[in-house]
């Protein structure tokens, strides 16, 4: 489960039947509430299940990512662990959560780099994912990076374009 949030990832999509092929689902929330730690942890978990995933975030690099999951999964402070002034105790605790978090093998897949990118190079990418790996879930993190907003135009409205210009 993970903390604050009452949800098993690994039962949570079958808990709500939001599990359709071919659906969007959008996760939002106010900053701060682990909302993208959530979703790579339903990526890592369908993964780890044998579902060949991408997870796509438009706001941190792969390392960044992993270095917050691998610290909340190891129950370590975040500021101790960004600082890198750890005991030996919390790089046992580190390796114990690496070791965990995914299954040899498991069938997830990353950006190469991050950069900003348009609708149409994220439909190319994913594109190729479903083709060349037969990718069947696409988690994408941070859709309010996309593009720039038009003039005074609210966040929620241009997630909602996006994911328009998308779908």
């Amino acid at each position: 489960t993970l903390k604050g949030t009452g949800l098993d990832v690994r039962t949570g999509v079958a808990k709500t039947g939001a599990s359709n092929a071919g659906e969007l689902i959008v996760l939002g929330g106010i900053t701060g509430t682990g909302k993208s730690e959530f979703a790579f942890h339903v990526a890592r978990e369908n993964a780890n299940n044998g579902v060949p995933t991408a997870f796509i975030s438009l706001e941190l690099p792969n390392r960044d990512l992993v270095r917050r999951v691998l610290g909340s999964a190891a129950g370590i402070d975040p500021g101790t662990f960004w600082s890198g002034d750890l005991s030996t105790a919390d790089k046992d605790k580190i390796k114990a959560a690496a070791e965990t978090l995914i299954t040899k093998d498991a069938p997830l897949f990353f950006r190469k780099k991050k950069t900003m990118m348009s609708p149409d190079e994220l439909e190319a990418m994913v594109s190729r994912l479903i083709v060349e790996q037969q990718v069947k879930l696409i988690v994408i993190d941070h859709l309010h990076f996309f593009g720039g907003r038009e003039g005074g135009e609210k966040e929620n409205s241009h997630v909602a374009r996006t994911v328009m210009a998308i779908n």
